[in-house]
């Protein structure tokens, strides 16, 4: 796609970074003309970098330096500076930040149509670096100040309408056997393909290395990243010396080793072998119904930096050898799968006047004294069919609300007969059977017809009157975090809690604490709301709630 149909969406993120750090950061930051950026020295400088894949590939990253990642921790945590406790907290602040305007900007070109995925955060941290993600239709660079220090924020995207995955490449390597793993030890199969991959495309025999890699701090680290969203979420990097860079970009081209001096060359040919090995790997978490998409490669040069991407299920290195050259291959993968939905106590009603949201046994109870008895209603007691189960809730169709009502009758003759009779029948019940099987329940006689003509769903809501104008408690969840004892004591007006939740993720939505569905926010008329993205069918949320 060879135009930007999203010009204004990019050049908002100057406005968008602004309303950020005063809002989330309490700092007042400018917007600066002049291409002045951070320099290159020795001073330690801190980048969070996300990736964008699906209809929008590329890159969103934030560039300080640590003294000013130090000043946007105290603001969002509300603490002095001397105060932070080490650099764990100052990453997670940054992470967060370059979060937030990644995923502004995903949700608005999602709202053009051009669906996409943001990976998880990486923190960069060295000096000395720079890091490129290629091969873009449009780059875009914003500067503010903030006193003396620069925040640096740059955006790189190419608009594309087909998985551009290059199939051939892919093609070149033999197609992981997924049937020997678990879908986590999917990424041990990476060492194995490096090697493929030497052998294969430049005819070279690396050997795996146990010695410390990159001891010749003089020459360039030259490191390609792909990074996965959608079901797997992690990244996958592969890292060369400069030195080494140029002999595999020589012998991919078919070159000497003098005609290769450009750097850009070498990122290129560094890109494509780090491409090659991502898609292989997405190839195969695909095979195993995990659905993912990878990035465009990203290239990081320099001489001192290190890269971390935190809170993955698994991750794994590989070093490598040739002679006195070094190859190392990081992965690191987390699988996004649906947590199971716990059972949780219902919320209690608030005292009022007015009509109150009741609780399970209240339903319950307003179910079973909601039957109208039959005149030939046998007398014993009616065996209740169990209920279809869905992920571990109740699944109630129009016999099981049919037997439920009787349930309900029958136990009521029951109570009235006296303790000794129950007791009695309840005996019976459990030590010998009936000979023959209750009589089934009449649905033409009972006050919960279904409607034989409409579909399941309907026939459902429609056979349960009775209980559709019970007011239930709704309620969103937009996170959850761990805080030990000290940092809840430490929480004073203007504090910031970050949550476990990114942006972008569906938020649950809970019926009397009892998950039925999952959408986004949304802001209509100044008021917020929630957009439904997936949700129960409606027998499925009776369920969820009587059971």
């Amino acid at each position: 796609m060879s135009q930007d149909p999203n010009h204004d969406i990019i050049l908002a993120v100057r406005e968008s970074v602004v309303d950020l750090f005063d809002t989330m950061l309490s700092m007042e930051i400018t917007a600066c003309d002049e291409d002045t950026g951070i320099a290159d020295n020795d001073e330690i400088v801190m980048v969070g970098f996300v990736s964008f894949a699906g209809k929008v590939n590329g890159s969103a990253n934030i560039r300080v330096s640590k003294a000013m990642a130090q000043m946007m921790t105290a603001g969002m945590l509300g603490m002095e500076i001397d105060d932070i406790e080490g650099d764990e907290e100052v990453k997670d602040v940054l992470r967060e930040v370059c979060n937030i305007i990644a995923g502004g900007l995903k949700s608005n070109f999602c709202d053009t149509g051009l669906a996409c995925e943001i990976s998880t955060p990486s923190i960069t941290t060295g000096n000395n670096f720079q890091i490129q993600t290629l091969h873009m239709e449009r780059y875009e660079r914003f500067l503010f100040s903030y006193g003396e220090e620069t925040i640096q924020v740059e955006i790189a995207v190419k608009f594309v309408m087909e998985d551009e995955t290059d199939l051939h490449s892919i093609l070149k390597l033999k197609k992981i056997d997924i049937s020997k793993f678990q879908r986590l030890d999917i990424i041990s199969s990476v060492g194995d393909t490096i090697i493929e991959l030497f052998d294969t495309m430049l005819s070279l025999d690396v050997d795996l290395s146990d010695r410390e890699p990159f001891k010749n701090t003089d020459d360039f680290r030259v490191m390609g990243a792909v990074d996965f969203a959608g079901g797997v979420h992690g990244s996958i990097q592969f890292q060369v010396s400069k030195t080494f860079g140029r002999m595999i970009t020589a012998g991919m081209l078919g070159q000497d080793l003098d005609e290769v001096q450009d750097i850009d060359s070498v990122k290129d040919v560094i890109g494509e072998m780090t491409n090659i090995l991502g898609g292989n790997l997405k190839a195969a978490f695909c095979d195993t119904g995990l659905e993912c998409q990878i990035s465009t490669p990203s290239l990081t040069v320099g001489l001192d930096f290190n890269i971390e991407i935190l809170n993955m299920d698994r991750y794994e290195r590989f070093a490598f050898k040739l002679n006195d050259h070094d190859i190392v291959v990081e992965v690191c993968v987390k699988i996004d799968e649906p947590e199971p939905v716990q059972p949780e106590q219902p919320t209690p009603p608030e005292e009022s006047s007015a009509a109150q949201p009741l609780d399970d046994d209240a339903i319950q109870k307003m179910i079973a004294a909601a039957g109208d008895p039959d005149e030939n209603q046998p007398s014993e007691p009616v065996a209740t069919p169990p209920a279809e189960t869905t992920g571990g809730s109740q699944q109630l169709d129009d016999a099981g609300i049919q037997a439920l009502l009787a349930a309900a009758k029958t136990n009521e003759e029951a109570a009235e007969t006296g303790p000794a009779t129950t007791a009695k029948a309840n005996s019976a019940a459990t030590v010998a059977p009936p000979a023959t099987p209750p009589p089934a329940v009449d649905a033409s006689s009972s006050e919960v017809d279904a409607d034989p003509g409409g579909t399941p769903e309907a026939s459902l809501l429609d056979s349960m009157g009775f209980i559709k104008d019970i007011p239930v408690h709704i309620s969103v969840e937009l996170g959850r975090t761990k805080m030990n004892i000290k940092n809840i004591l430490g929480l004073g007006k203007g504090s910031a809690i970050v949550l476990s939740n990114l942006e972008g993720e569906t938020l649950d939505i809970r019926a009397n604490n009892r998950l039925i569905a999952k959408g986004e926010v949304l802001v209509e008329n100044d008021k917020y709301g929630i957009r439904i993205r997936e949700i129960l069918d409606a027998g499925e949320r009776v369920g969820r709630l009587v059971g």
